[in-house]
């Protein structure tokens, strides 16, 4: 018994947990537990329902799921966190009096595609991975959320009859070639024709619409120095630090996030996109709870 309570002081929940240490049986109150060296039941119980709680604070999901494998939350928010939208929506879409509703609705809307809702997930994503100072990875959020923004953008100025669950596919580029030579009278391929990138080079026009296709079609409609267009710039040069970690392996130990972070903000805010409490935050809270009531 005194080597289990040596434990719980050196793990330093024993503030705050609900474990004592109960010397005489006949002291014992109303639903108290004893620890008892062989049986230690109650101490692992208490100890896993912090760890787990250290890793949900920290987004470590996977490593919650180790230790309590039975929460759908748990892997709702789990798949979500990469990306994997549909998969997250299974694991609660018959549990939704047991999930938030913001979180659930947010959750719906991600499983069919909708592209403003993906906009504002990469930018929660990408405050989780400046939070556990995983910048790397914040590199590819970054080239992400530009590119997810700048077709976006183009949607609505050149495709604004489409529906909101658009991505990039043969179809829809076929669409915008037939869109972009016709578009007011040929003015927009004109515009493209006679563009210029930042090295004074002929923009390239390629089968697909990548990343500087894109933004020079964002800049017939907006002044090169309008607010979006100039923040979105600001991500240039993070896309390219992305190019070099995902093609060359080169990582980075450090990075200005608050500022990257304030500019995606920015922008959301320019394209009329509320952000809302991070969802993520909302679904550990939630988690939380149930833990607590075990």
């Amino acid at each position: 018994m005194k080597a289990t309570w040596s434990i719980v002081q050196a793990s330093g929940i024993a503030a705050e947990s609900s474990l004592w240490q109960v010397r005489n049986p006949n002291e014992m109150l109303p639903n108290q537990e004893r620890v008892f060296e062989s049986d230690i039941t109650v101490l692992k119980k208490t100890i896993d329902r912090n760890i787990i709680k250290k890793q949900i604070a920290s987004h470590n999901y996977n490593g919650a799921l180790v230790t309590f494998q039975a929460s759908n939350l748990l892997k709702c928010a789990s798949y979500r966190l990469t990306s994997a939208f549909e998969a997250s929506f299974n694991e609660i879409k018959n549990y939704s009096k047991f999930c938030d509703n913001y979180f659930y609705e947010q959750s719906k809307k991600l499983a069919a595609r909708q592209h403003q809702e993906i906009i504002k997930e990469i930018y929660f994503q990408a405050k989780i991975k400046a939070e556990n100072k995983e910048y790397s990875e914040l590199l590819v959020k970054i080239f992400v959320f530009q590119e997810s923004v700048l077709l976006y953008m183009l949607k609505q100025k050149l495709l604004p009859s489409q529906g909101i669950h658009l991505v990039m596919n043969e179809n829809l580029v076929n669409k915008l070639d037939g869109i972009v030579k016709s578009f007011e009278d040929g003015k927009l391929q004109q515009h493209l024709d006679n563009y210029r990138l930042h090295n004074g080079r002929k923009l390239v026009l390629t089968i697909s619409y990548n990343r500087t296709v894109m933004t020079a079609i964002i800049e017939y409609f907006y002044d090169k120095n309008h607010e979006i267009c100039r923040l979105l710039r600001n991500l240039d040069d993070y896309c390219q630090q992305r190019n070099d970690y995902i093609h060359q392996l080169k990582g980075i130990s450090n990075l200005e996030a608050d500022k990257i972070l304030l500019d995606m903000k920015q922008i959301l805010n320019l394209l009329n996109t509320a952000i809302k409490p991070n969802p993520f935050d909302t679904i550990n809270q939630k988690i939380d709870d149930l833990l607590d009531a075990l």
